[in-house]
């Protein structure tokens, strides 16, 4: 699956504006780190079932900036490490350009051509400024839950994570990306379980297959290292046009959990069946 992140670098101040009090600026700064730690936990351990990408937004973190395109890649080289240092180089700083990151992570993922599934994650600490020909403080939800629809109907889900305690609309928000309810995170294990808890909804026991078998009765399918047998009960099977392999049972309870992480599929030499384990 293919994930991009749009996390929040943003940080806003209660008070006038029509902005949502999300705390002093001191509270905000010390909810960063907690994003930090939480992403990276949830990186580390999905980061074989899950394809990930980052936007940032604001670009600079300061002011409704936001540079085309996306900070790391998905599938990029080592992009788990340059996703965390990337979150690790930002900082928070005023404004809330929601609209404006989900437009550019929908139009990033339109360009991955890829078969895997795509999801958007927004991760933010408050109501969305930056409305296009207003002042940076004017409120842009009506901008950002359109942008949301599109993302959604482009075939991208968004799921939303809402920082700190004053989270308005976030909800709405949910309901347009398709995935109903904002999951929220007060506190630092909160946030860590809203990222367990989404990225356990997006994982999949289909996996598409890059190449069609030369022999389709001389495959070895294996949960980790592990042979598993042919089986639709618990072990595994063939979806449609022997194009995809479905984890049954046990089985796609076992990456379900996470008991598993890693799914590899071996098309056998002619005369030679799969060991019934490997190495890797």
């Amino acid at each position: 699956m293919d994930y991009s992140t749009a996390a929040d670098s943003s940080c806003q101040s209660g008070g006038g504006g029509g902005k949502r009090g999300g705390g002093t600026t001191t509270t905000c700064t010390a909810r960063w780190p907690a994003l930090t730690s939480a992403v990276s936990a949830t990186l580390d351990s999905t980061a074989s079932s899950i394809t990930w990408g980052l936007k940032l937004f604001t670009t600079s973190g300061q002011a409704c900036e936001l540079s085309d395109g996306v900070e790391v890649a998905v599938g990029a080289a080592n992009s788990v490490a340059a996703i965390k240092a990337a979150i690790a180089a930002a900082s928070p700083g005023g404004n809330t350009p929601t609209a404006q990151a989900i437009e550019a992570a929908t139009a990033y993922l339109k360009t991955v051509k890829d078969q895997n599934s795509k999801y958007i994650l927004l991760a933010t600490d408050g109501e969305p400024n930056c409305a296009p020909g207003q002042s940076n403080t004017t409120p842009n939800v009506d901008g950002t839950t359109a942008a949301i629809t599109a993302a959604k109907a482009a075939g991208f889900p968004v799921y939303v994570i809402g920082i700190g305690p004053s989270v308005g609309n976030l909800d709405s928000f949910a309901a347009a990306g398709g995935t109903s309810k904002y999951y929220p995170a007060t506190s630092p294990d909160d946030l860590a379980a809203a990222f367990a808890s989404i990225s356990k909804a997006v994982t999949t026991c289909t996996f598409t297959l890059t190449s069609t078998p030369p022999d389709i009765n001389n495959i070895g399918v294996y949960l980790d290292t592990n042979l598993v047998s042919k089986d639709s009960a618990n072990g595994w099977s063939f979806g449609p046009n022997n194009g995809t392999i479905v984890l049954n049972g046990s089985s796609c309870d076992k990456i379900m959990s996470g008991a598993a992480t890693t799914v590899r599929v071996l098309f056998g030499c002619p005369g030679q069946l799969p060991p019934t384990t490997i190495l890797f």
